[in-house]
């Protein structure tokens, strides 16, 4: 397998890494052994090598390739779980800033409402909904223009 170099690899993965090229680095010469000696038609001598060095063989490979999986998949895990807590936070952040906006708008209309006379004053509602009577009788009587 091609060396691991990689800064954000850990010293776990590169152990487990090496521990499956070791693995490999044994069975290719078995391997080759089994080829071997069964070109020469030395069947019973293939089948035993096959079972006394090469079965252990990969089974050590399956159990190194599983550890390498399992580390690789709570690892990916984690990394999961971390990604989705720190999306959570800038969510909250968000909507923080969001709400603190609404209300920094709120409470500036009504300062301006109230700095500029723009919100209508108890003394001049009288006033409008008496010009809105009569503006509505003069239109119920056809009077106005």
């Amino acid at each position: 397998m091609k060396r691991l170099s990689a800064t954000d690899t850990s010293d776990k993965s590169r152990a487990l890494v090496a521990e499956i090229d070791r693995v490999a680095a044994q069975y290719g010469p078995v391997a080759e052994d089994i080829y071997n000696a069964a070109l020469e038609e030395r069947h019973a001598a293939a089948i035993t090598i096959m079972n006394d060095q090469g079965r252990p063989l990969l089974a050590a490979l399956v159990k190194a390739t599983n550890a390498y999986h399992a580390y690789t998949e709570t690892d990916a895990q984690q990394l999961m779980r971390e990604s989705a807590e720190r999306y959570t936070r800038k969510i909250v952040l968000l909507i923080g800033i969001c709400v603190a906006a609404l209300a920094a708008a709120v409470v500036a209309a009504v300062l301006i409402y109230r700095r500029w006379g723009m919100a209508p004053r108890p003394e001049n509602i009288r006033g409008i909904h008496c010009r809105e009577r009569e503006f509505t009788k003069a239109c119920c009587a056809g009077e106005w223009r």
